[in-house]
């Protein structure tokens, strides 16, 4: 749970995130380690750290993007790392592309919605 600290510490030098924001993150994760059982998405030796490994690497990214309007494209994204994490903090031009029938659903569940496919 320490790296989930580490993660809210970061969010709280960006007040513009909101705590809504955090609860959908928490829906990701839990997605993310639900899928992981039935999909490689992550190496598994990450999941014990994945608020650090995964979501604040992702998320050290919003500063550049954050405020443009400049299109994400990310190309390959498996379990949404890091195009979904910027889009659930207000990248508001974020496009997902994976080729893997399989993984493709992930990111529609992993915002709550029905998987397309």
């Amino acid at each position: 749970m320490r790296d989930r600290n580490e993660f809210l510490s970061f969010l709280k030098a960006h007040p513009n995130v909101s705590r809504e924001t955090m609860e959908r993150l928490d829906i990701y994760r839990a997605t993310l380690v639900k899928w992981q059982k039935r999909i490689n998405l992550v190496s598994q030796s990450t999941l014990a750290d994945v608020w650090r490994r995964h979501f604040l690497d992702s998320a050290q990214l919003l500063n550049a993007f954050r405020g443009t309007e400049k299109t994400i494209v990310d190309i390959g994204s498996g379990a949404g790392f890091p195009g979904l994490v910027l889009a659930l903090m207000g990248v508001p031009d974020v496009h997902l592309v994976e080729s893997d029938k399989k993984k493709a659903p992930f990111s529609w569940r992993s915002l709550g919605r029905p998987a397309h496919g």
